[in-house]
């Protein structure tokens, strides 16, 4: 019996769906089960009102970069409301866990499916937003290296650079250059129309961006504050030290996305336990920097499973209206 061309699609998106469930799934398990059995080999004692609020923490520093992400696709001419973009943001997060860097890509435009012009708008969304958030916490990690680590010299000239770096990669001027590079023919005139759009793109748009991107790791670190909190007491985890957690939480970022694992597994452990090392005792270090990936990973699992069965409004004929210079 013949399979009509439609059928074959249909059932070729469900098996694609399916795939990326699996592998985040896969990604997740082998998070959780490093993560568990090196807390076994440590004694502890958890406050776990601290650890609740370090997961509430987290989700409300997710919110700033989840609404860049939103502004940009706006600005790019997406028609898509800020509750479809950010469930699709906050869904999102989950496929960091998968092999690769792209599975975050696939499941946000995928996501906001039949809200959006073109996929290539979304996915330079994308890029303006990790980039923008890497680059945030490599300025964080600037400022507070030389107030809570004493450090002077290299360590903050390298921070300083790689915060530049990132800026000048998020230059809509340097983004519309490299999308008319495209070396794809069939992709040439449509990459040329979103360099167009994307050299139109506000600065005061991309400043916004930094600046959220700073609030975003203020929050965060207030989540890795209280994990330390939760491990010790209010003498030992003063929030009077707070660039020391900023740095920590940003240059442990870094470390693990610069690694290229999936979810900076390890590479973000093994900073963080040297940054925190330098306070507390090792055991607490160790302790600290697991429980902060568990909380996180729990935070992002439970409000993706929330938010990806949250029925979502279709888009409105209003919605195609001309966007740009909103």
């Amino acid at each position: 019996m013949a399979i009509d061309k439609g059928t074959a699609t249909r059932w070729l998106i469900r098996l694609l769906k399916l795939a990326i469930v699996v592998a985040i799934l896969y990604g997740l398990s082998g998070t959780f089960s490093r993560a568990y059995d090196d807390l076994q080999k440590h004694e502890w004692s958890i406050h776990w009102r601290w650890v609740v609020a370090a997961g509430v923490f987290f989700v409300v520093g997710c919110l700033p970069c989840g609404f860049y992400w939103w502004l940009v696709l706006r600005r790019l001419g997406q028609p898509v409301s800020l509750w479809v973009a950010m469930r699709a943001y906050l869904v999102g997060h989950v496929g960091k866990y998968a092999p690769g860097k792209g599975m975050v890509i696939l499941i946000r435009t995928g996501l906001l499916s039949g809200h959006y012009r073109d996929i290539p708008a979304a996915v330079v969304a994308v890029f303006f937003e990790t980039l923008t958030l890497t680059g945030a916490a490599c300025l964080v990690a600037t400022i507070a290296l030389p107030l809570a680590f004493a450090l002077s010299g290299l360590p903050v000239w390298v921070a300083a650079g790689m915060s530049l770096a990132f800026a000048a990669s998020t230059t809509p001027s340097l983004v519309a250059l490299l999308l008319r590079w495209i070396p794809v023919a069939s992709l040439r005139a449509a990459s040329h129309d979103l360099a167009a759009r994307v050299r139109a793109l506000p600065l005061q748009t991309i400043l916004l961006g930094w600046a959220l991107g700073v609030l975003a790791w203020c929050a965060f670190s207030l989540s890795l504050w209280c994990v330390v909190r939760g491990l010790t007491s209010a003498s030992e985890a003063p929030l009077s030290e707070f660039p020391f957690y900023c740095g920590a939480t940003s240059i442990a970022f870094v470390a693990g996305f610069l690694s290229f694992l999936p979810g900076g597994a390890v590479a973000r452990e093994g900073a963080l336990i040297q940054l925190l090392s330098t306070r507390y005792d090792v055991g607490t270090a160790v302790v600290a920097a697991l429980l902060l990936r568990l909380v996180w990973v729990v935070a992002e699992v439970g409000q993706s499973a929330m938010l990806y069965f949250v029925p979502v409004p279709g888009p409105r004929p209003s919605d195609y209206s001309s966007l740009r210079g909103e």
